[in-house]
């Protein structure tokens, strides 16, 4: 394990639109997490600060009523592209950090000219083979 380590707090997957479930575990492929009702490549990650923080302010964020993370972990860590996350034999690649604000399109947070923190603190990844990502689990950078 890497010096710098992070615990998987709890996880979500969208199940219809604008619902989403928390679970124990996820399975996820190629083509990002199975059973994810937006089908999307993506693996999203936030730190559970972050998380906190924006879910207090969800009715002002514009785009936490669309939006929400696979993966939220126990702490905030300044990934970068490429990094490499892994446990045990599980590996998860970062290929976008931060997501694009939606200033323009009438977001009350960004108007009140406050920081957007997943604008900062969100993490895209990638997956290169199908496994099982657990709550509870400690990751680190390879």
């Amino acid at each position: 394990m890497s010096e710098i380590s992070f615990r998987i707090h709890s996880l979500f997957c969208g199940i219809e639109k604008g619902q989403i479930e928390r679970r124990k575990s996820l399975d996820i492929s190629k083509n990002g997490v199975v059973d994810d009702y937006h089908k999307d490549r993506h693996i999203i990650l936030l730190d559970n600060e972050t998380y906190q923080i924006m879910n207090q302010n969800r009715d002002s964020a514009l785009c936490m009523s669309k939006f929400y993370a696979h993966i939220i972990i126990d702490k905030r860590i300044n990934f970068i592209l490429n990094n490499k996350l892994s446990h045990k034999d599980k590996t998860l690649t970062v290929v976008q950090c931060g997501k694009k604000c939606h200033m323009h399109q009438g977001c009350q947070y960004y108007l009140n000219k406050y920081e957007c923190l997943l604008s900062k603190y969100t993490y895209y990844l990638e997956s290169e083979s199908n496994s099982e990502i657990n709550v509870n689990e400690e990751w680190g950078i390879k």
